[in-house]
């Protein structure tokens, strides 16, 4: 039996491929995270960035938050730290599991903002 031959490809030029979760700018959520507030970045399905202060801690995985929308609907969520950028002073945070109310609350005002745009 003959081995398959192998040849190098090229690296396909072009755009890169979108995320699978496009980021929202707005509305800003505020989100609490063991017991200290922190504002959102940019957010998606699949998590949230946000502004750390100097004075904020980063918070220890695993961790248990609450994103407040905002008409004041609060939505609970589990997750992780996946990234600290000390230099932009932004900390990422991945989605583990979010409430029902919560994909809600996100589904909604990513709607919103659809139809309304200019928002």
């Amino acid at each position: 039996m003959s081995t398959p031959a192998l040849s190098r490809q090229k690296p396909v030029s072009g755009p890169r491929p979108r995320r699978g979760n496009q980021r929202m700018v707005v509305p800003r959520l505020t989100v609490k995270i063991q017991g200290h507030y922190y504002e959102t970045l940019d957010w998606s399905y699949g998590g949230l960035r946000l502004k750390l202060p100097p004075s904020a801690p980063v918070p220890t995985t695993p961790l248990l938050g609450l994103i407040v929308g905002p008409n004041d609907d609060i939505a609970v969520f589990s997750g992780g730290v996946a990234r600290v950028d000390d230099a932009g002073q932004a900390l990422s945070v991945t989605f583990a599991e979010v409430s029902e109310y919560g994909y809600d609350l996100l589904d909604r005002l990513v709607r919103e903002k659809l139809i309304a745009p200019e928002l």
